[in-house]
């Protein structure tokens, strides 16, 4: 559908039935390179999906430009325009690549970025506002470019380029990823403002452009009771993602198997069960564990429509970052909060402050008696912690839903525009 005209238009804000007026319709214009689009098979809406929809109903007219190939399903979708609740989706036509880091990837952000300046430029004059959606190098100099030097840009920052991809095999090639990263993040300075998901983040921003953290955010879920593991029920945990490196998960299954041998032939309900929805583990010996315990199941991936009846069977899950990773709060966090799992990782204490205080999960250390330790403990705990799923899901809504997330994007949004 195409965003109806809307001066003087009541819309409810997303998700809280609030109404208002709108006062000025403005032409926003979302470039995000990473997320799905509303035609993609099992399509659920993430952070910029979501600020579309709530940007939509306050009357705006929004236009969401994406490239043509899927990072995370390593698919073409169709180049073109297409129309959904969340308003106009731009679909600019890329090439395909295999490896991050390839000449196929610089091909394909060569061309991404040069759709970008041509559509911008060519619809400048109807637009008012752009936010940069984890804008890799180039993106904020494209648009600054072709808007012009007064615009109003938000750059919303989420991982530093190249720093990103220095994982797995690459992690070498930390040291030069993250000079060149801290070089690359100078260009925000061409931004209006800066956004983050967390403060490590916004610090990578330059002082005078930084503004705000705000948290990825989360979708609001409905709880299955028939899939919820049964209350005498060993645990249940799972790591959800597109990914496994940066993670270490060698001291996690090493951590597991001595809690599943404690238990024995204990006579509980079920058996316990370590999921990797996604990925499988890709640290070195992590998969040689993972293929030998027949609690681990790796089912691959899932489409996104499907990841919430998943994860209403499993009680806790897993983040266990690695320290060059522990500044992050991913998708797969609030995955787990929106299904009421309780999160247990190694993120650092600054960036998981607000959970840990909250009662929606706790740190580990990266041993593997820490890992064995803690699912001990949550053993003992599960009980409570199944009875107390709804009360984490309310919580987690407060502190990271639409009003705490999405909501502040689309206000910043209006108060920035020109």
């Amino acid at each position: 559908m195409v965003p109806p005209s809307a001066r003087d238009r009541r819309s409810p804000r997303l998700g809280t039935g609030t109404v208002y007026f709108v006062t000025r319709q403005l032409n926003v214009v979302i470039v995000q390179q990473g997320e799905d689009v509303p035609s993609d098979p099992g399509y659920a809406p993430l952070r910029y999906g979501r600020l579309g929809t709530l940007l939509t109903e306050r009357g705006h007219d929004v236009t969401r430009i994406s490239p043509s190939f899927s990072h995370f399903r390593r698919e073409q979708r169709p180049s073109g325009e297409q129309y959904s609740e969340e308003g106009r989706h731009v679909i600019l036509p890329t090439g395909s690549y295999g490896a991050s880091i390839s000449k196929g990837r610089a091909q394909f952000t060569a061309q991404f970025l040069g759709g970008i300046r041509g559509y911008l430029k060519e619809h400048k004059d109807r637009l008012n506002v752009a936010i940069l959606g984890v804008p890799p190098p180039g993106v904020v100099s494209s648009a600054r470019t072709a808007l012009g030097p007064r615009f109003p840009i938000l750059a919303d920052v989420r991982d530093l380029w190249p720093d990103a991809f220095a994982v797995g095999p690459r992690e070498k090639w930390a040291p030069v990823a993250t000079r060149a990263g801290r070089v690359f993040s100078q260009e925000l300075r061409l931004a209006t403002t800066v956004t983050a998901v967390t403060k490590p983040m916004l610090d990578w921003a330059p002082k005078g452009k930084r503004f705000d953290v705000i948290p990825i955010g989360m979708s609001q879920r409905d709880l299955d009771p028939a899939l919820l593991p049964p209350v005498e029920a060993p645990l249940q945990v799972c790591f959800v993602s597109s990914h496994s490196h940066g993670f270490d998960f060698l001291p996690v299954l090493k951590g597991w198997r001595r809690y599943v041998q404690d238990l024995g032939d204990s006579g509980h309900a079920g058996r316990p069960r370590f999921v990797f929805v996604g990925a499988s583990p890709s640290d070195e010996g992590a998969q040689e564990a993972a293929d030998v315990d027949p609690t681990v199941e790796q089912p691959g991936r899932i489409p996104a429509d499907q990841v919430g009846p998943t994860l209403n069977g499993i009680d806790i899950g897993l983040y266990p970052s690695r320290d060059s990773w522990s500044y992050s709060l991913g998708n797969k966090v609030f995955d787990y909060l929106s299904s009421g799992l309780y999160l247990v990782h190694s993120i650092e204490p600054e960036v998981a402050e607000t959970l840990d205080a909250n009662d929606l999960g706790q740190r580990c250390e990266p041993t593997s008696d820490a890992w064995h330790a803690a699912f001990t403990d949550l053993h003992a705990r599960r009980e409570q912690l199944r009875l107390q799923r709804k009360a984490r899901i309310d919580a987690a809504d407060a502190l990271f839903g639409a009003g705490a997330t999405t909501t502040r994007l689309a206000d910043l949004l209006e108060s920035i525009a020109r």
